[in-house]
């Protein structure tokens, strides 16, 4: 059996990929030195956990359950919304949505995961009943020092 020097290369790489990690900054004649040493935005003495700097980020965390009504631009809630899909489908009840909410701050790093359940009204052709419709809404966001 012939082995191409391709193949080992590529085993050879596949190996030392999957057990390499990357090294600590700061180690002289090794790597660079760590940016908090010349920077003055990066203290390793102030701690970057919103939780730690300030109590109201431990009251935005949980797991919540939500009621919510839409409205219309009238202000009558939106019983019959029939805009998701071709009208000759049916419509959807916004007046009665149930969402789940999760928050989560971890360090300087800030969650939110909710999840919108909307009923359809059973008026599709023949009486027939759609799906519900799953409206997942994600968003990220990070806590970095102000420009000095």
């Amino acid at each position: 059996m012939k082995v191409s020097n391709l193949s080992i290369v590529s085993t050879i790489l596949t190996i030392l990929t999957s057990q390499s990690s990357a090294l600590k900054c700061g180690i002289k004649g090794v790597t660079m030195p760590c940016i908090g040493d010349t920077d003055s935005r990066y203290n390793r003495d102030i701690s970057y956990d919103l939780k730690e700097q300030e109590n109201f980020w431990n009251s935005l965390e949980g797991l919540f359950l939500e009621e919510i009504v839409f409205y219309k631009s009238d202000g009558i809630p939106d019983v019959n919304n029939d805009a998701v899909v071709p009208a000759q489908l049916g419509t959807y009840d916004f007046s009665n949505v149930k969402g789940f909410l999760n928050v989560t701050v971890d360090g300087s790093r800030y969650y939110y995961h909710r999840y919108l359940l909307v009923k359809h009204n059973s008026d599709g052709p023949g009486g027939m009943q759609l799906p519900g419709l799953v409206n997942p809404t994600d968003l990220y966001g990070m806590y970095t020092t102000p420009l000095l």
